[in-house]
């Protein structure tokens, strides 16, 4: 195993089991072995006070259901803060939450910006449970909060090992090809071009011919256009927000015409 950058991510959860097994799978586990960044998965029941290990209580106002109370991830929190030497500012606070601002590509970049910039950084996720959190603990601690969408889930351990997962494969050194993360759909604002591997005839169906005509000008142009009419037709919203910006001339005409026949049909 490579020596570890200092750069961690730690997921601080009721679940600790079940995600640190996902930490150490796949993409993430390759990362780690490169020494890339170390991923960790934190028992919040660790800093509780009492024999019964409780992170939780009743909130107040009659609701029913549990808050994790400020106490227990008040100390939780003064760990992480002790793990980068008291530097808040090497410590960034991350929660899962309904309200938070909505995990996309572009949010997923500038954390991988961040954590990347310095071998020293830590960037923990505290997973919510329950009914959330005492809310005096996102005031003095959460950095961002961070939803999924708009929907519920259980828990907050989901979303978290989506954003890591989003996150560690944009760091240099995760991915063979650097090239991959930049081409992801989001990454420049449309969706990917299609794909297609061997066999080269399946059931009749043959591969684009710009993909195998070895013409790697001609490859990409292809890859391009696929990518707006793929987008136009999948997620218009995309068409009418880009600015066109990185495209070259042809492209950004191809985006205006595409943009012109989305406002005819509304």
């Amino acid at each position: 195993m490579a020596e570890l950058s200092g750069r961690v991510i730690d997921i601080v959860s009721v679940l600790p089991d079940p995600v640190e097994i996902l930490l150490n799978s796949s993409m993430l586990r390759k990362a780690q072995m490169n020494g890339v960044v170390e991923l960790k998965a934190t028992d919040l029941r660790d800093y509780s006070d009492d024999k019964y290990r409780s992170v939780d209580d009743t909130p107040f106002g009659g609701r029913q259901g549990m808050l994790f109370t400020a106490p227990v991830l008040e100390r939780a929190m003064l760990s992480q803060l002790d793990a980068v030497g008291g530097d808040r500012s090497r410590l960034k606070i991350l929660s899962t939450s309904p309200r938070g601002v909505r995990l996309e590509q572009p949010v997923l970049q500038a954390l991988a910006d961040w954590i990347g910039e310095d071998a020293g950084r830590r960037l923990c996720i505290v997973c919510g449970r329950y009914e959330g959190v005492d809310e005096r603990f996102n005031e003095r601690w959460v950095d961002l909060e961070l939803s999924l969408g708009d929907f519920v889930l259980t828990g907050g351990e989901l979303p978290a090992l989506v954003l890591v997962d989003g996150l560690v494969r944009l760091l240099p050194g995760v991915l063979g090809d650097e090239r991959s993360a930049r081409e992801d759909s989001f990454s420049n604002g449309l969706l990917e071009y299609p794909q297609f591997t061997k066999p080269r005839d399946f059931e009749g169906r043959g591969v684009p011919s710009e993909l195998v005509s070895g013409n790697h000008r001609q490859s990409d142009e292809w890859k391009l256009r696929q990518s707006l009419l793929l987008t136009a037709a999948f997620r218009p919203d995309l068409i009418r927000a880009h600015s066109g910006s990185g495209l070259p001339a042809w492209a950004r005409e191809l985006l205006e015409r595409l943009r012109d026949r989305l406002d005819l049909r509304t």
